[in-house]
């Protein structure tokens, strides 16, 4: 019998200093996909399968979740830590992007992305 992976969801937040209610954070989520940053991936965390909550910090409620997300890398395909992701998420999950390739993808209501962190994304559809 296989061994279960434990695996949980996670909940950000959605800073009310950039975004003055989640319908800013919704609007630009339709237009440009959603963008977090994260600083480490926690332990048992697998993107496709868990849910990313979101909570706008003015008012501390959870506004919406997302599924199914991909990783990017800001590291060169061929580094240790692209190699180290795909590895633990899977090929289909992780794109990694060398820093000087990143293209500025439009500025979002919190800046621009940042070479050298790791975000988790979803597709515009």
């Amino acid at each position: 019998m296989a061994e279960k992976r434990k695996t949980f969801d996670i909940l950000m937040g959605v800073g009310a200093k950039y975004y003055p209610a989640p319908e800013f954070f919704i609007a630009e989520c339709l237009y440009m996909g959603i963008s977090k940053r994260i600083a480490d991936f926690p332990p048992y965390y697998n993107p496709v399968k868990n849910r990313l909550y979101l909570v706008h910090w003015a008012n501390r409620k959870i506004f919406g979740y997302a599924t199914n997300l991909r990783f990017t890398v800001i590291a060169c395909p061929d580094s240790i830590l692209c190699e180290k992701m795909k590895k633990k998420y899977g090929e289909e999950v992780v794109q990694c992007i060398c820093p000087e390739d990143v293209a500025m993808e439009g500025e979002r209501g919190c800046g621009y992305v940042v070479p050298q962190k790791q975000y988790v994304h979803s597709k515009k559809k």
